[in-house]
């Protein structure tokens, strides 16, 4: 936390980089292993996080043929927006 408050803006970066598990989620159960590292990562951040608690729902909107997309929001406990992420991934199999 900074001496205002307010979460560090690079705090409020790493928490934005969390995507994976919703693409986890987009493509179910019974799939190889993979890893998805980033092939862009977009944060815009908007308003300080002045509040201990942040709502923080993903969604893949994307993920197959190799590639995902998704984003993320980190709301608030008053419901101010603090930054809005997006993300493109790519697979990689972890094949044996």
């Amino acid at each position: 936390m900074l001496h205002d408050g307010s979460l560090d803006p690079l705090g409020v970066l790493t928490l934005a980089d969390r995507m994976p598990g919703c693409v986890g989620e987009k493509m179910g159960p019974g799939r190889e292993p993979w890893f998805a590292p980033s092939a862009d990562l977009t944060v815009h951040l908007f308003e300080p996080a002045r509040t201990e608690w942040l709502l923080a729902p993903d969604r893949a909107r994307w993920a197959e043929d190799g590639w995902a997309s998704a984003e993320a929001m980190l709301w608030d406990e008053n419901g101010v927006l603090v930054p809005y992420a997006t993300q493109m991934m790519i697979f990689t199999y972890l094949t044996a």
